[in-house]
């Protein structure tokens, strides 16, 4: 998922403890259970750089390999019980984008539930300013129809003294 400093500040605020000095204005979220820390040696144009947060905010910089792709063992992290990963580096010899890896909150409410309680929010806001639509609408028909009565009594009075 694509975030920036707006849709998702508290995201942001833990990419940039990791890596204060990273300028873009977006960045990507991944919830997985764990990670492996790949790209981890230069290839002439590449490399990522990982960062562990674990419990408390601390920030653990995972050192990059030194050997040759075909040789070097990805390491896996397990992302549950509060770590986090950051990664970012070069792409191509530019920045990449930065990459925010967490793991689900078992305790945390099924993604399916708050779209539901979201809906029904906006649901209950549509049906509340609904209501008010309507009787708005209902209250300007009342006065159009009593301008029109006012106009045709004006009208036949001045018919009248035409006549």
């Amino acid at each position: 998922m694509q975030i920036t400093k707006k849709s998702n500040p508290k995201a942001w605020a833990i990419i940039k403890k990791a890596l204060p000095n990273y300028s873009k204005r977006s960045a990507s979220l991944h919830v997985y259970d764990d990670v492996e820390l790949t790209g981890r040696y230069w290839d002439e144009g590449s490399l990522t750089e990982w960062q562990i947060l674990v419990g408390g905010g601390q920030v653990q910089s995972v050192g990059n390999r030194r050997d040759f792709p075909f040789q070097a063992q990805d390491t896996k992290v397990d992302l549950t019980g509060g770590k986090m990963a950051v990664s970012s580096g070069y792409f191509c010899g530019k920045v990449s984008t930065a990459a925010l890896w967490v793991a689900v909150d078992p305790d945390a409410k099924p993604v399916e539930d708050k779209a539901k309680d979201r809906q029904a929010m906006v649901d209950d806001y549509y049906s509340r300013n609904e209501a008010d639509h309507v009787a708005k609408k209902q209250k300007r028909q009342a006065e159009i129809t009593k301008k029109i009565a006012e106009l045709q009594k004006e009208f036949a009075g001045i018919a009248t003294e035409l006549l």
